[in-house]
């Protein structure tokens, strides 16, 4: 049996160049996330990646009280699929190592874009979305999905991410944004569920007060 007091948190954010127009407010609001969920009930561990065309760790399964400051610097396009498919792979084996009642109850991937995907050599959508419904179905990953510039709910279904877990946001309300993603990643730490709600949507817009 897995620990269910355990929660794993793979963050993946993009970092190319367009994200120069949403820097400081994107390392602000990811910073706050990472904050507000260690101030969550139980333990958490957190790998933070970051991607353009190239893929680069941040840290590892740290625990999230402890992780560093994130710093973003933008650079190049956007290579979506192979990031994405590098860090549910890594994870996936890095879990696979761990003794059953040291696995965590909960796995949690949140992907942060600003693009379409533009670059990626080693990975399709097609293949994604295979890794993502695999996850998934057999051992109850949740994959979230925040999009700024794009049709975020139609890329996330794409590879098989629900309607509920994926939400649009402008670069002026990135740590609105990136607060109710907080509340949503708390959700699914304590009881299991969550979905965006309208409400959520529209302050994530900048369309409400």
């Amino acid at each position: 049996m897995t620990n269910r007091d355990l929660t794993y948190i793979g963050v993946l954010v993009d970092r190319s160049g367009s994200m120069e127009d949403m820097r400081s407010e994107m390392e602000f609001a990811l910073n706050a996330y990472l904050k507000g969920q260690a101030a969550q009930p139980g333990p958490a561990r957190v790998t933070l990646a970051q991607f353009d065309n190239a893929y680069e760790t941040v840290y590892q399964w740290q625990p999230i009280e402890s992780v560093p400051q994130y710093r973003l610097e933008p650079r190049n396009a956007t290579a979506l699929y192979d990031a994405l498919g590098r860090l549910i792979a890594e994870s996936r084996a890095t879990i696979a190592h761990m003794a059953e009642d040291e696995r965590p109850g909960t796995v949690i991937i949140v992907v942060i874009t600003d693009g379409y995907e533009n670059s990626s050599v080693e990975h399709t959508q097609g293949s994604v979305k295979a890794m993502i419904t695999e996850q998934q179905d057999e051992h109850s990953w949740q994959f979230v999905f925040l999009g700024a510039n794009i049709d975020s709910v139609k890329v996330a279904g794409s590879l098989g991410i629900s309607a509920d877990a994926a939400m649009d946001f402008v670069a002026e309300a990135a740590p609105m944004a990136m607060e109710r993603l907080g509340a949503y990643t708390a959700s699914m730490r304590s009881v299991g569920h969550a979905r965006f709600s309208d409400e959520d949507r529209a302050v994530s817009r900048g369309e409400s007060n």
